[in-house]
């Protein structure tokens, strides 16, 4: 006879893939799509399947985002987004928001992926590799291209996903991007993802809160006069300090934003 546990630990074996199984089907329906729409009408009905794609997602894992200052983003024009990362589930919590014209940077690894790194590429996101040679001047070409039709780039600040939920150090190259092309910085700070799915994990919890809180902050200019280094480094600074009021206020206790949130 099997034990209770062992019922237990089938039962959720099957809910996970279950959820997986949803989300592949929706995964690979999106990303047909995508790519044959990059071909037919070129990236903009691209990027409006990747909106649907997100929220898709955001659905099926039940989400219930709150989004705060969003209408900062309509009249953004050209900028830098830097949003904290703590979860994979940012990427459709995030994107299931922005209604403006906005190309993620991401790791080159993820658009070598099945579906996912199809539909990358195919709604015109931007690859950065910092081992190959030429990457990082191919990556700025892209960004300002963004830059000069009126729209965004949005950079995880931190470069890769907490894994305790504490916000990390910020690294340098949102906001080098920043200074270089002389475009503010919009930062956007996300809480809650991480209760859906931590980093190293496959499992989707059931059970827990599913409150999604995302918080779009009024721009900051990126400093005009000064050495390159030291602008970029006053710019961060600033960035990262609006960015920890506002997870701090947003989990209700000053210094929580750095510490693990469990």
């Amino acid at each position: 006879m099997a034990s209770g546990s062992s019922i237990v630990g089938a039962a959720r074996w099957l809910r996970d893939a279950a959820s997986w199984r949803a989300f592949l089907g929706h995964t690979m329906l999106y990303t047909s799509s995508s790519v044959v729409a990059r071909f037919v009408s070129g990236q903009p009905l691209s990027q409006v399947l990747m909106q649907g794609w997100c929220a898709g997602v955001a659905r099926q894992v039940g989400m219930n985002i709150e989004a705060q200052g969003l209408e900062r983003l309509q009249t953004a024009g050209a900028c830098v987004l830097v949003a904290n990362h703590l979860s994979a589930l940012d990427i459709p919590a995030i994107g299931s928001q922005l209604a403006i014209d906005y190309r993620w940077v991401a790791k080159s690894t993820l658009f070598k992926m099945p579906f996912l790194g199809w539909h990358l590429w195919a709604s015109g996101h931007i690859p950065v590799d910092r081992r190959k040679a030429g990457n990082l001047e191919r990556m700025q070409a892209m960004v300002r291209d963004v830059f000069e039709t009126g729209g965004a780039v949005l950079f995880f600040a931190e470069g890769t996903r907490s894994r305790d939920g504490a916000l990390q150090m910020f690294k340098n190259g949102a906001f080098a991007t920043a200074v270089t092309e002389g475009v503010p910085v919009m930062p956007i700070v996300v809480d809650g993802t991480q209760r859906l799915l931590t980093k190293g994990s496959i499992r989707f919890p059931r059970g827990v809160d599913t409150r999604i809180r995302l918080r779009v902050l009024p721009a900051v200019e990126a400093p005009a006069d000064g050495e390159f280094d030291a602008r970029v480094d006053a710019l961060r600074d600033q960035v990262r300090t609006t960015m920890v009021a506002a997870l701090d206020d947003m989990r209700g206790e000053p210094g929580a934003a750095e510490k693990p949130w469990r």
